[in-house]
């Protein structure tokens, strides 16, 4: 085993057991629809372990006599990277009783330990 490899199990390692940690289990799903386009039924439920984390994104808009900042929340699950590999954009998630949607999965670093699945509030 080279240093490579086992620097990237020794970090492995430690995302796991933060996860194990401090996570819960995610179940994501995808409805199906029908060829008017109608939801019909669940077509795949994928269910992983992640943490739930967000942050605030300042937009600040400007004029000529007074500036407005408005803050944007971005919500994400944090989870290792082979369990993302099944998470597709459109996909639902209930975390305590809001329904988000996934926007995208970002491969942290690049580096094939963790993923950021990237969250939006569904507005009914």
């Amino acid at each position: 085993m080279t240093d490579l490899d086992h620097s990237f199990q020794f970090e492995l390692y430690k995302v796991q057991r933060f996860i194990k940690r401090w996570g819960q289990t995610f179940t994501f799903t995808l409805v199906g629809e029908n060829s008017f386009n109608e939801p019909e039924g669940v077509e795949v439920e994928v269910s992983l372990p992640g943490v739930f984390h967000d942050n605030n994104e300042y937009i600040t808009q400007s004029s000529s006599d007074a500036g407005t900042i408005h803050s944007k929340l971005n919500t994400r699950i944090l989870c290792l990277a082979k369990d993302a590999a099944q998470i597709q954009p459109e996909m639902t998630v209930v975390i305590q009783g809001q329904v988000y949607r996934v926007t995208g999965v970002r491969n942290i670093e690049n580096l094939n330990l963790a993923c950021d699945i990237s969250l939006e509030v569904v507005l009914k």
